[in-house]
């Protein structure tokens, strides 16, 4: 009488091992997608989130309309002019701009003008009014500002970093009556602009 309960055993024995391995092979199976889903969103999140730092930029020399620099660009730059006017005297004069974005929220440009009111300025004061409308324009945020020599001529490197994300570097060059403005504006809110990036647009600015 005890065959058939031992080979009843076994079979209920080995039925359970047969059964017990296919259910961790379906939670192997089960886990392994979950760890490959899993793997793929990080991968995506991740991409998403860099993106503007993995996307090329096709960098290209850009020269002026007017003939008086060159520097580059990530991207083609559109031209534009716009009359502008003194807050002083009121007199009006022309700014120019090239301005690119080659992502979302992020912008190269610059600007150059021939004010008349900044024509005597001292250089010191002419940059110290750029320093205070930086500050002013930032949002709870942070200024951060280095004067330098650019191709013989007195600079100043402005950062500001605004409470909500959006950074502005902005390098600005005194050469003779004009006024050169060079922006990287990274709106993102997530610094997807590389400073590499940002030293390559503003170390091509060429005088001719």
């Amino acid at each position: 009488m005890k065959r058939p309960f031992v080979a009843h055993h076994r079979e209920l024995y080995w039925r359970f091992i047969s059964e017990t391995a296919m259910h961790v092979t379906r939670i192997r199976r089960v886990a392994f997608f979950v760890l490959v889903v899993t793997a793929a969103a990080a991968v995506c999140g991740w991409t998403t989130w860099n993106w503007n730092r993995l996307r090329p930029y096709h960098w290209q020399q850009v020269e002026s309309p007017d003939a008086t620099f060159s520097m580059n660009f990530p991207v083609s730059p559109k031209a534009s002019t716009q009359n502008d006017t003194g807050a002083i005297d009121g007199r009006q004069f022309v700014a120019n701009r090239l301005t690119a974005s080659p992502a979302p929220r992020i912008g190269y440009a610059v600007s150059w003008w021939e004010n008349p009111e900044q024509k005597d300025k001292p250089t010191g004061q002419l940059f110290a009014d750029f320093r205070e409308r930086a500050a002013a324009e930032a949002f709870r945020g942070k200024v951060a500002s280095k004067e330098l020599t650019v191709a013989g001529n007195p600079a100043i490197d402005i950062v500001t970093a605004d409470a909500d994300g959006t950074v502005v570097y902005n390098r600005v060059i005194r050469a003779g009556p004009r006024i050169y403005s060079l922006f990287v504006i990274d709106g993102s809110g997530r610094f997807a602009v590389d400073k590499k990036d940002v030293g390559m647009f503003f170390n091509s600015f060429s005088l001719h």
